[in-house]
């Protein structure tokens, strides 16, 4: 019985962690990954989810054309040519960073 308590703790602890807190947005992939400003991408992720919602490319917003919980259609802003940082920002809380070729 006593070898079991540290297992059943960190059982319950794994539980406790999986309450209701916010999870931040997640970018897998942009479809196509490069193009010229204009261009309509698909920003494919999970937790897109949110009362407050934005698509940067390299911060500044783009214009949404759809937004579902794990895919949102966006056109790419008018931007220097180069790499720019992509992040979807769902109440607050950015995605990680994603890397899109402006041509």
């Amino acid at each position: 019985m006593v070898r079991l308590l540290p297992l059943a703790l960190f059982l319950f602890s794994g539980v406790l962690a999986c309450g209701d807190d916010p999870v931040d947005p997640r970018i897998e992939a942009i479809l196509p990954d490069h193009g010229q400003p204009g261009v309509v991408v698909d920003v494919v992720g999970a937790r897109f989810d949110g009362s407050q919602r934005q698509v940067s490319f390299g911060g500044q917003p783009a214009q949404v054309q759809l937004w579902q919980e794990g895919r949102v259609r966006v056109a790419v802003p008018a931007r220097s040519a180069g790499l720019t940082l992509v992040t979807v920002t769902v109440d607050g809380r950015p995605s990680n960073p994603v890397n899109f070729r402006l041509e």
